[in-house]
């Protein structure tokens, strides 16, 4: 059964809590993803956005949805 993340807003704090609830580590994701660990430890720590396609092969690894919605200001 796939998760999904629901809120874009906080699209790395749900990547961040599913990763920990999997217990992935940074390491095993970049070996699985393709990604850097350095690229990773970014990310994570908020100091790098994710381009969408990075997010989705994070995403894809932890088996969880991007779903995107139209937010008015």
């Amino acid at each position: 059964m796939q998760k999904t993340i629901k809120s874009a807003a906080h699209l790395v704090d749900d990547l961040r809590r599913e990763k920990q609830k999997q217990n992935i580590t940074n390491y095993r994701l970049a070996k699985l993803t393709g990604l850097t660990q350095g690229a990773l430890s970014q990310i994570f720590s908020g100091k790098r956005t994710p381009e969408i396609e990075t997010a989705l092969k994070i995403a894809k690894v932890l088996k969880c949805e991007l779903n995107m919605t139209k937010v008015s200001k």
